[in-house]
């Protein structure tokens, strides 16, 4: 065997040797790589889910608050608007508009964070039939607070500069035509703060079938005394 012979022959085992030390080596780097790749995912879908939890806990516990605020027997705003109603009918039997509610403002059937949440996306990645329920309450709730407004300006418009003249009225006592909104506003009031408290229960139950873990109240769900 001549020289170069020889020499190619050591090369060719040194690379088989180098090799065979560079595979395990190459093959923990590889797994380790990997492993860390799946911890991060890992643990970035856990963070993402956690975000996802506590974001349907604040929805959870503002619905659930609005609920209390809406149907507690002696500040509910349920019971307002229905007081609102009841007043309203009483003096439309007797044909004559004495006193208004006056201008309505409140804190209480507000839901700023649902609607914060929605127009920020923060919700885009919860369950697809949760979302589109959320939204449609959302929807009907700003037209609560849509009909709270106008009613609010129809009386500075139309009803408070004209209760001495009481030109609501004709000779037998029944509404003058254009003037239905007076019985409109209080009844649909009304019907508003109903319909969204018993749609804001039938979304707590929605959430608690798909978030059980949600479902023992947290102490900020407690009305204050």
């Amino acid at each position: 065997m001549s020289s170069s012979s020889t020499q190619n022959h050591l090369s060719y085992h040194w690379w088989r040797l180098k090799i065979a030390h560079l595979v395990p080596e190459l093959l923990v780097v590889f797994i380790g790589v990997f492993a860390a790749f799946l911890l991060s995912g890992y643990q970035a879908e856990r963070q993402k889910e956690q975000q996802r939890i506590e974001t349907i806990r604040a929805v959870r516990v503002e619905l659930a608050t609005y609920i209390a605020n809406g149907t507690d027997a002696k500040q509910g705003f349920i019971s307002y608007f229905s007081q609102i109603n009841s007043d309203n009918k009483a003096q439309l039997a007797q044909g004559r508009l004495e006193r208004l509610p006056g201008i309505i403002f409140g804190d209480f059937w507000h839901l700023e964070s649902l609607n914060t949440l929605l127009s920020s996306g923060r919700l885009n990645d919860i369950d697809l039939q949760l979302y589109r329920s959320l939204a449609r309450f959302n929807t009907v709730h700003h037209n609560f607070l849509t009909m709270i407004e106008g009613y609010n300006q129809y009386q500075l418009q139309y009803l408070m500069p004209r209760l001495r003249e009481q030109p609501f009225f004709d000779g037998q006592g029944a509404l003058v035509a254009g003037y239905e909104p007076i019985t409109l506003y209080p009844a649909q009031l009304q019907m508003f703060s109903e319909v969204t408290v018993e749609f804001a229960r039938q979304l707590l139950v929605v959430i608690d079938q798909k978030y059980p873990e949600l479902k023992t109240p947290v102490p900020s769900e407690t009305p204050t005394e």
